[in-house]
């Protein structure tokens, strides 16, 4: 005798890619990597400096301490829309999820509740929350937003050509860059773009209170932030997404270059990885 057919739904344990990676970043959205908060003891001078030069870069930076923090800033500077025109709310339901990741599940939700980055949710609209395995292993929790982007109204602003970086950079003879700690997360969205954050997972319904790594738009909003950020500091930095590069001719115009980009970051209320940021380099990799 045959057994009835029930649909169980999808499972996941988690989804891996042939190169670990997602193809399209504004698919996925991806977590699990905060570790927690810590500053401007992370940052590294350069062996190649003579101590003098150490000691004023160190004390540019000290004077800016406030900004390096692995704990997410928040400006005030701008917020992200999500247009989606007059389409209904989309809905999809939760992957089904192994046991063996369900307490992993839980604690990346619970500290990005600590961080206030998501909240409990009533929205009409939900995502789906998957998994992708990392190469050593571990894994990155992420929310899928391709049918969301499918239907977000494009940004037309301009993103950055590498070549054009790399032309800037040519005449330069010290660079530094700075890295954004989890820069998106240093944006608010606005209270529609809340709403259709939301993402669904097996434990309950979570939306977004900042701006999410993957859904459509989210680089060119941040992007425009970052240029309006920088606006008179042209001829000394370049900036893709939340990574700003300064370069500058010689040591002591760097370090003029340097504190003026730190003070409106500070200004700005954002803030830096300092372990990901690389200072008064002859060229970076």
């Amino acid at each position: 005798m045959l057994k009835p057919y029930i649909d169980r739904g999808e499972m996941v344990f988690w989804v891996s890619p042939a190169d670990s990676s997602p193809k399209d970043p504004e698919e996925l959205v991806m977590y699990g990597d905060w570790d927690g908060e810590t500053g401007i003891e992370e940052l590294r001078l350069p062996d190649h400096l003579p101590s003098q030069d150490k000691d004023k870069l160190l004390t540019v930076l000290k004077d800016y301490e406030i900004v390096f923090s692995n704990k997410p800033g928040k400006t005030n500077l701008a917020v992200h829309t999500i247009d989606t025109g007059s389409c209904h709310p989309i809905r999809s339901r939760p992957y089904t999820v192994n046991v063996k990741v369900m307490e992993e599940i839980k604690r990346e939700l619970a500290e990005m509740r600590e961080l206030g980055v998501i909240r409990p949710s009533t929205s009409p609209w939900a995502s789906p929350m998957v998994l992708i395995q990392k190469q050593d292993g571990t894994i990155w929790f992420c929310v899928d937003y391709k049918k969301l982007s499918a239907i977000t109204i494009p940004d037309a602003y301009p993103m950055l050509r590498t070549d054009s970086l790399l032309d800037c950079l040519g005449p330069a003879n010290i660079i530094s860059t700075l890295d954004l700690s989890k820069g998106f997360w240093q944006m608010a969205l606005d209270p529609d773009a809340v709403a259709k954050s939301a993402f669904t997972t097996p434990v309950g319904l979570y939306e977004f209170t900042v701006l999410p790594f993957g859904m459509r738009n989210s680089p060119t909003t941040f992007q425009r932030l970052i240029n309006n950020l920088l606006h008179g500091c042209e001829q000394f930095t370049m900036a893709y997404i939340d990574d700003i590069t300064i370069y500058s001719q010689d040591f002591e115009l760097h370090l003029t270059h340097l504190a003026t980009v730190l003070g409106k970051i500070q200004q700005a209320g954002l803030t830096l990885k300092a372990k990901k940021c690389q200072l008064g380099l002859p060229e970076v990799v």
